[in-house]
């Protein structure tokens, strides 16, 4: 691994790098985009299959055909183009699932469900385009970003958070209350110096 590469591409944009790799094909981008966006994809990944092992089987799957799958298209926004196809990967599995239980079953009604998705996870009664909200989680700080993921995604307690990240319970939960306030303040405005770090 090329050390000052990996930095160089650190600092680099998500379509900055998609121009890298399609100049270059080097495998450190699509480790850079594994660091970047590992953790999102898992949560999207839990949300439709509320188990563990298949999340993390279905996440390795994406990240492995990520290569050819950017040589392919011409992508403009990286984050909701990566939803699409990890909310497409999802859907593929669990419409094999769908031809393996009985007809009328909650899993196929909870898929067709799926179709058309919104996320209340954040917002209480207010529903969130789900392919948006990857875009503004983005824009967060690194902390508020995995506290936010942690706690509405992958349903974790306060506790666990602060065990996982080595913060301190209080700091999880300022990091989380800054965090939803500022998502609520860029899905309201464009004005991104509301951000609060």
């Amino acid at each position: 691994m090329n050390i000052n590469r990996r930095r160089r591409y650190r600092e680099l944009s998500d379509e900055e790098l998609i121009l890298e790799y399609a100049a270059h094909g080097q495998n450190e981008i699509l480790d850079e985009f594994f660091d970047r966006y590992v953790h999102l994809i898992y949560a999207v990944c839990m949300k439709y299959f509320q188990d563990e092992e298949k999340a993390k089987d279905t996440t390795m799957i994406i990240f492995e055909n990520l290569g050819s799958k950017i040589k392919k298209f011409v992508i403009q926004h990286f984050t909701s183009w990566l939803y699409t196809v990890t909310r497409n990967a999802c859907l593929m599995e669990l419409r094999k699932k769908k031809y393996e239980i009985p007809l009328g079953s909650t899993e196929i009604i909870q898929l067709n469900r799926m179709e058309n998705s919104e996320s209340e996870h954040l917002f209480g009664e207010e529903k969130v385009n789900e392919n948006s909200l990857m875009i503004y989680l983005q824009k967060l700080n690194n902390n508020q970003r995995l506290c936010l993921d942690m706690m509405y995604f992958q349903k974790k307690s306060y506790k666990d958070i602060a065990a996982q990240t080595g913060l301190s319970i209080k700091e999880v939960k300022s990091h989380i209350q800054n965090g939803k306030r500022n998502l609520k303040n860029l899905m309201n405005s464009t004005d991104e110096e509301k951000i609060e770090r």
